[in-house]
């Protein structure tokens, strides 16, 4: 396969596995053939992956409100290995394996995802539920996240403005540092510090005062002027 055809795989893998049977009423074709013929080398009789009853689609098509997208980082995919089809796996499944996390700000990911799923099913309502910037200091100032905030924003408003995405909410993820499973509280996603004691004592990061700017404002840009406090705009 191409690096465009592995691509777009992974994601009817990554995305569509769950999107596609609430918005088009089925898996996509690609899961469904590829599951199925390599369930067929695998020696089995039936594929591995279910089989939606008609009365199934029926049920599960059209049962959404809005598209909840959580994005944190782009990775690059490549094609996988024909020895690694061997074995069950999502690789192999997908035809693709992930190489690695983009260097650099890949924020601009954001932005293809929200195209890719305003394209894959008919521009439906997005909210970005969790979207956030991870660092291993302690500091305070944390210029690097509201520059990670601020990319991010610029990168769905241009979904918006220049396609037409319906993307009507935005959270940061989150608001504090949370205890993040064998991490601990090493891992700073939070806009406030939390220090690990037994008061778990919290205190605001600079980024607490920009994200709240954005919210107040709906301005990008912390020297933006104020315009009408009601109205939202992210016109920086």
């Amino acid at each position: 396969m191409n690096s465009i055809v592995t691509a777009t795989n992974f994601q009817k893998f990554k995305i569509g596995w769950f999107a596609h049977p609430i918005y088009i009423g089925d898996y996509p074709q690609v899961m469904i053939d590829r599951i199925g013929q390599l369930s067929e080398q695998q020696g089995l009789c039936e594929s591995r992956l279910p089989t939606f009853t008609r009365k199934e689609i029926q049920w599960i098509k059209d049962t959404h409100d809005f598209y909840a997208l959580c994005y944190f980082r782009t990775v690059a995919v490549a094609a996988a290995s024909d020895e690694s089809c061997l074995s069950p796996s999502f690789s192999a499944d997908s035809g693709a394996v992930i190489t690695g996390p983009i260097v650099g700000d890949d924020t601009w990911g954001i932005k293809n995802i929200i195209i890719w799923v305003k394209n894959q099913y008919l521009n439906p309502s997005i909210f970005i539920i969790n979207n956030g910037y991870t660092a291993t200091n302690r500091t305070l100032e944390d210029y690097d996240r509201i520059e990670f905030i601020k990319n991010t924003l610029r990168n769905i408003r241009s979904a918006m403005i220049n396609h037409d995405a319906r993307v009507y909410g935005y959270t940061y993820h989150s608001y504090i540092d949370g205890f993040e499973w064998q991490f601990g509280y090493t891992l700073k996603f939070g806009l406030y510090d939390v220090v690990d004691n037994q008061a778990k004592t919290r205190t605001a990061r600079r980024s607490a005062e920009y994200y709240q700017h954005v919210c107040k404002y709906g301005c990008i840009d912390e020297n933006c002027p104020p315009r009408h406090h009601h109205q939202y705009y992210l016109d920086h």
